[in-house]
């Protein structure tokens, strides 16, 4: 074999191809995003029990 069938070609990415990935993967991420957030409305979970607190001013 040759020098030449052994040497890759150099890759030939433009300013063209970056911004094209550069927003597939903006539009990946932000659908991955959209999607991965779940929000459960459910109302039937009870309330947890509350507890009343006084503050006071004067010295005890």
């Amino acid at each position: 074999m040759t020098e030449a069938t052994l040497t890759p070609l150099p890759a030939k990415i433009g300013s063209t191809d970056r911004l094209s990935f550069a927003l597939f993967l903006a539009i990946v991420l932000h659908v991955t995003l959209i999607i991965g957030i779940s929000f459960d409305i459910s109302r039937d979970k009870p309330r947890e029990p509350s507890i009343e607190v006084t503050l006071s001013t004067s010295a005890s």
